[in-house]
């Protein structure tokens, strides 16, 4: 079983996107399918991972009062 992605809070949205990219181009590439464009990619992160990002944006502009 190949390695499961934990979306690390601690890291930008970004740097989680980039990371299971990755994986996930990986996982696909291990059983014979194409990766993803990342157009593809960034909208599926984005339904599994979207509200990471607004909190994300909401927390740097609290930071900036």
């Amino acid at each position: 079983m190949s390695d499961v992605f934990k979306y690390d809070d601690q890291s930008s949205y970004e740097s989680n996107f980039s990371r299971w990219l990755q994986m996930n181009a990986k996982e696909r590439r291990d059983n014979g399918d194409e990766p993803h464009t990342e157009i593809v990619a960034k909208r599926i992160f984005s339904e599994q991972y979207g509200r990471k990002s607004i909190k994300e944006t909401i927390s740097g502009l609290l930071k900036d009062r």
